[in-house]
């Protein structure tokens, strides 16, 4: 039998089995979650609010302080900068 992810030849060990490893099984399983996202994202996104869809956590501000000040200042520039404010 072929893997469903890597299309190698495989011989099964029980009935269900799809794929030759469980390396195979695990990159499936999130290429199949990315797609999943994808079309859900899309087909719901004009039903989003923009607080869902550019709320808290979207941003690119890290959650702890930079040490140097000029980094923190400039990653706070853009960051006002890309949100248009």
């Amino acid at each position: 039998m072929k893997c469903a992810y890597c299309k190698k030849e495989f011989t099964k060990k029980h009935n269900k089995e799809k794929y030759c490893s469980d390396y195979c099984r695990k990159e499936a399983r999130k290429e199949q979650n990315r797609n999943n996202f994808f079309r859900w994202y899309h087909n719901n996104k004009g039903k989003m609010s923009e607080d869902k869809r550019f709320g808290l956590g979207s941003g690119y501000l890290s959650q702890h302080r930079n040490p140097d000040e000029k980094r923190e200042a400039k990653s706070i520039k853009n960051e006002k900068r890309r949100l248009g404010l």
